[in-house]
């Protein structure tokens, strides 16, 4: 028998084996791997039967994957891998070449296979295994560390039973029960198909009596239809003698009616020639009527403008007298602002005298003070006195004196000086005064003469406004048309773009319309529309690639938010001919 051996395997990031970049080549016949405990050789073996799809490597969870990894000094690993290289010169693997290359890899969200460095499915993986010898029904192709002394001491029930596994038959008595359930189910089919041939018999015999009565039916409508031509035959050949009867009367009618026709187509000559002058002289009296009334409207529009321009010249009269009226006040305001200003003047030039009197006080009471104190002085050189306090007695009142009227010409200054400050003060003020009122008089003079120029102007302006106005309401008119025009447009351009959509798409937005214009008003703002009326193509040659990479999604209807959203749902499923329709909400 062809037998089938390792010759090499490489691990990284396999639990303890954190990069093994080839182990050395293996024998064809028996190998054995000796060391210490802790070295690695159970990491090993989990590493084979982690890469040939062993039972309890098979269906790994995440977390079963994590564990797997190398967690070693240094930075984690976040992947590992197993690759195993067979020798198949025997052709054991249904692969050409005398090496198979079998890798397992795996990280935290993966688990990858590869055969000769192909990615391949793990279903792959596991047939390329089955027809090698590796099969998942018999798990003995791998014998762990105990299975021989436990297999030694085991019942002969059990070594029954391993030796069924062993030898395939587990494999056909799975296939046995999955058969014998197949014959049930085919069982139970056939019971259920006789069930439907008993209902099918029935109902034929059924159509069978149907069939019956429809041929006797049939038969008899024939008759009927036999029966019915023969009467309407005999009626027929009455009808025929009682029209050959009639067609001599009408002859002899014929004749007298022809005489009677002369002498009406001569009444109808009179009568025509008449109604002729009447219609002639209905016509002049309508014509005349029309040339009545076109006088009349032209009447009453020449009237009407005549009071449109009376009130126009009359508003322009009012407004001149306003302004004569207001120019009047201003210039009344500018000569009471002049007398006043002339008044402040007088007020300054009485002022300025008082000031130059108080100066003249206040120079006097320092030419006393100056006098005073050189008396003083010639007081000292020219007295003596015996004591201090003589001195002081004596120069005492005097002294007080010189003060007091230092005092009175200090206070005196003072005065001056204030008075001085508020004069100047209002000075100032009545000057912005008189400026602020020549400058409103000159803005009222030149705001009179801009009115009275309007005013003229306008006068002047009447018939071409009359004609601008007329020329307006016609340019609105053509507006008004055209923004009907555009409403159409627009409406039968959004009916061709709905009409684009999926029935059910169609009859969905319709009654979107419907709900947000009676029952959902409240959401009517924040319904956006379709996806496809909020796209703007840059150019018309992008529209294929929008049609292709959207899809169906252009008819989803754009919303605010989800709540929105579920309340059109609700509304929409509470009537099944409403049609079908997706939200794409903004939140």
């Amino acid at each position: 028998m062809a037998t089938l051996s390792i010759k090499t395997i490489k691990i990284s990031g396999f639990r303890s084996f954190r990069q093994q970049d080839c182990i050395e080549p293996f024998a064809s016949g028996h190998n054995a791997l000796v060391g210490r405990n802790g070295a690695g050789k159970s990491n090993f073996f989990d590493a084979v039967q982690f890469c040939l799809l062993a039972p309890r490597f098979y269906n790994l969870r995440q977390e079963e994957r994590q564990r797997l990894l190398h967690e070693g000094s240094g930075a984690t690993a976040t992947s590992a891998y197993v690759e195993i290289t067979f020798d198949n010169s025997s052709g054991r693997v249904p692969i050409e070449g005398d090496d198979v290359t079998l890798r397992r890899a795996i990280g935290a969200k993966k688990d990858e296979f590869f055969v000769q460095r192909r990615r391949v499915t793990k279903r792959e993986v596991e047939g390329l295994l089955e027809n090698a010898g590796f099969s998942r029904a018999n798990p003995y192709y791998i014998v762990q560390q105990g299975k021989v002394s436990a297999l030694c001491v085991a019942r002969d029930e059990d070594r029954l039973a391993l030796l069924k596994e062993v030898g395939g038959a587990g494999v056909y008595e799975t296939k046995r029960a999955e058969a014998a359930k197949t014959l049930d189910e085919t069982s139970a089919k056939r019971e259920s198909i006789k069930g439907v041939l008993q209902a099918i018999d029935s109902r034929l015999q059924e159509l069978e009596g149907e069939k019956e009565e429809l041929q006797r039916y049939e038969r008899l409508d024939r008759e009927h239809r036999a029966l019915q031509y023969a009467l309407h035959d005999g009626e027929l050949q009455r009808a025929r003698t009682a029209l050959e009867a009639l067609d001599g009367e009408r002859d002899q009618h014929a004749d007298r009616a022809d005489d009677a026709h002369a002498d009406l187509a001569e009444a109808d000559r009179i009568v025509d020639s008449a109604q002729k002058a009447q219609d002639r002289a209905l016509a002049d009296a309508e014509s005349k009527e029309s040339d009545a009334a076109r006088a009349r409207d032209q009447l009453s529009i020449s009237l009407a403008r005549k009071a449109e321009a009376q009130a126009r010249r009359d508003g322009l009269q009012a407004r001149v007298s306003r302004d004569a009226t207001w120019k009047d006040r201003a210039v009344r305001a500018l000569s009471q602002a002049t007398e006043a200003c002339t008044e402040s003047r007088r007020e300054m030039s009485d002022k300025e005298t008082q000031r130059r009197k108080l100066k003249d006080k206040d120079l006097e009471a320092v030419h006393a003070l100056q006098r005073a104190e050189a008396r003083h002085r010639e007081l000292e050189r020219g007295e003596t006195f015996s004591s201090k306090r003589e001195r002081d007695n004596a120069l005492g009142p005097r002294l007080e004196e010189l003060r007091e009227a230092q005092s009175r010409a200090d206070a005196t200054a003072l005065r001056a000086q204030e008075t001085l400050r508020e004069a100047s003060s209002r000075l100032s003020k009545l000057k912005e005064d008189v400026a602020t009122t020549h400058r409103k008089a000159s803005q009222s003079q030149q705001a009179a003469e801009k009115a009275a120029q309007q005013r003229d102007a306008k006068a002047e302006d009447v018939p071409s406004l009359e004609r601008a106005a007329a020329e307006s309401k016609r340019e609105a008119m053509r507006f008004r048309t055209k923004e009907q025009e555009c409403e159409r447009e627009v409406k039968d351009a959004q009916l061709e773009l709905t009409s684009l959509a999926p029935r059910a798409v169609q009859r969905g937005l319709r009654a979107l319309d419907e709900l947000l214009a009676n029952d959902l008003k409240h959401l009517k703002a924040k319904v956006r529309g379709p996806l496809v009326e909020h796209i703007r193509l840059a150019a018309p040659k992008y529209l294929e690639a929008v049609e292709s990479a959207a899809g169906p999604r252009l008819w989803q209807v754009v919303v605010d938010d989800d709540a929105t959203a579920a309340e059109l749902v609700r509304a929409l499923e509470q009537d099944s001919t409403r049609g079908r329709l997706t939200f794409m909400p903004l939140n």
